[in-house]
């Protein structure tokens, strides 16, 4: 099967791990990779035209099906569609925003979603779609969709763990700070990874080193109201579970059931002392913590789901492969 992937030059992104787990597959593979916000100067309305216009210069041949994980993205998809050059094109919908944006450009950014779940062939919800603000949101389009949630392939290497903490970024509430005074009450090394900061930002070598090393994961998210972290698969989590990694979280984002359905982590509160207690509570039961963090991490491998689901199998997809 001929597949097209469109995405960003962004580290981690759930398209980017779909790439490299399918270049292993006996697929044709095309990936157009356009300039994240950290890479240039990012203006609504502007940019997303920008991507439009260069997802449909660079998709050249035949692909049976295209993952596009942006709406301005779906608008390509849907012409090349037309134009005969994609059988199906499929929307990945990688989160639920109700207000990604200032106004006006939030309320042309929903018009914009609302075509792409309206013209996708099929939507893949990253965040699980029995969540009722999810399916919700979805309308009329739920009866397409399925749930393809940010997976990875298990990544651990045999090196010795050290007495090491690691944070994520993009940093949107204040977590790093709140991370770093906890890390100060603790005898732990500091380690940090934010694509967004050039002073924080680090090769995929390097971040697969301090991951391979950690022995705690750090990943609160504040609980405000109205954040669209409440109803998002939270792929930090996911990826120091893949390595490993026993997390420290706050009750935010729905994947932080796994940590205690698995016993793989320690739910915080938003304050220091309570993610001070989470790293040394991490620390003192690591081992266990680690082999069920792997266990768990199991579950949501792209081999396993894939398998499972029948994400990619042509007759579920309704495709006739020449």
């Amino acid at each position: 099967m001929n597949i097209l992937i469109c995405s960003f030059d962004t580290p981690g992104y759930a398209p980017n791990e779909l790439h490299k787990y399918l270049l292993g597959q006996d697929h044709g593979i095309h990936i157009i990779s356009c300039p994240a916000k950290h890479n240039r100067a990012f203006i609504p309305g502007y940019s997303h035209w920008q991507n439009i216009k260069y997802v449909q210069e660079k998709a050249v041949g035949y692909y049976d099906i295209a993952i596009a994980p942006d709406p301005a993205f779906m608008v390509s998809l849907v012409n090349l569609r037309d134009r005969g050059i994609i059988g199906k094109a499929i929307y990945w919908r990688l989160d639920y925003y109700p207000r990604k944006y200032p106004e006006p450009f939030n309320q042309a950014y929903q018009a914009l979603e609302r075509y792409a779940l309206n013209h996708a062939d099929e939507i893949w919800s990253i965040s699980d779609p029995e969540i009722p603000i999810i399916a919700r949101s979805l309308q009329d389009s739920i009866s397409k969709t399925i749930h393809v949630p940010y997976l990875m392939s298990n990544s651990l290497q045999k090196t010795d763990r050290v007495r090491s903490t690691l944070w994520m970024g993009p940093d949107l509430d204040t977590s790093r700070v709140l991370c770093e005074e906890a890390v100060k009450r603790v005898d732990i090394e500091f380690n940090i990874a934010d694509y967004s900061i050039d002073e924080f930002r680090i090769s995929d070598d390097k971040l697969a080193f301090f991951l391979n090393r950690a022995m705690v994961g750090l990943s609160p998210y504040r609980p405000e109201k109205k954040s669209p972290k409440y109803f998002c698969d939270s792929s930090r989590i996911r990826r120091f579970l893949s390595y490993g990694v026993p997390v420290v979280t706050t009750d935010v984002a729905p994947t932080h059931t796994t940590l205690i359905n698995e016993h793989c982590g320690f739910i915080c509160e938003w304050n220091t002392e309570s993610v001070e207690e989470g790293i040394n509570y991490c620390l003192e039961n690591f081992d266990e913590l680690s082999r069920n963090a792997l266990l768990a991490a199991e579950k949501y491998t792209y081999e396993r789901w894939f398998s499972d689901h029948k994400i990619l199998d042509p007759s579920r997809l309704n495709i006739n492969i020449l």
